[in-house]
């Protein structure tokens, strides 16, 4: 907002998965691979992509 009298605007995308159909799909092997959940697999997913930012 620092930038409002200037009259600029900006979007942001922030990186990280985004629980698509090609996850949903990826999400059960990733998880018979490690010998877990799929949420399990999920949430590591996640912490990967926010360790590597």
């Amino acid at each position: 907002m620092e930038n409002a009298e200037f009259g600029i605007t900006a979007n942001s995308i922030l990186p990280g998965p985004t629980r698509t159909e090609l996850i949903e799909k990826q999400l059960p092997k990733l998880a018979e691979r490690d010998g877990s959940t799929v949420e399990d697999a999920l949430n590591h997913l996640a912490l990967l992509t926010e360790n590597n930012i």
